[in-house]
């Protein structure tokens, strides 16, 4: 798992890179935010936390922030595969 500053380390060297790039961050990366910005993104770069299911891997999750009410930030694979196919070539989960 990659903690707090390591995290941050990363998105300033994706930055550095992809200057063009959409970076959610703190409250921001909401499952909902993700899901619109994974859709057209030509690489995904994932520095957070999850836990994957071996079992079942469309139950595993990405832990994202809370979106509201009844938004409890838990984003599930399922869901990512439902909303049909990403752009995406590339997806690494930090």
């Amino acid at each position: 798992m990659l903690g707090r500053q390591a995290a941050e380390q990363e998105i300033a060297s994706i930055e550095q890179l992809y200057p063009n790039c959409g970076i959610l961050r703190g409250r921001s990366a909401t499952s909902e935010a993700f899901l619109g910005h994974a859709r057209n993104a030509d690489m995904i770069d994932f520095a957070g936390y999850t836990l994957a299911s071996y079992r079942n891997p469309l139950s595993s999750i990405l832990l994202m922030a809370p979106g509201g009410a009844n938004d409890t930030g838990v984003l599930y694979v399922e869901r990512i595969v439902k909303e049909g196919p990403l752009r995406a070539r590339v997806v690494v989960l930090g």
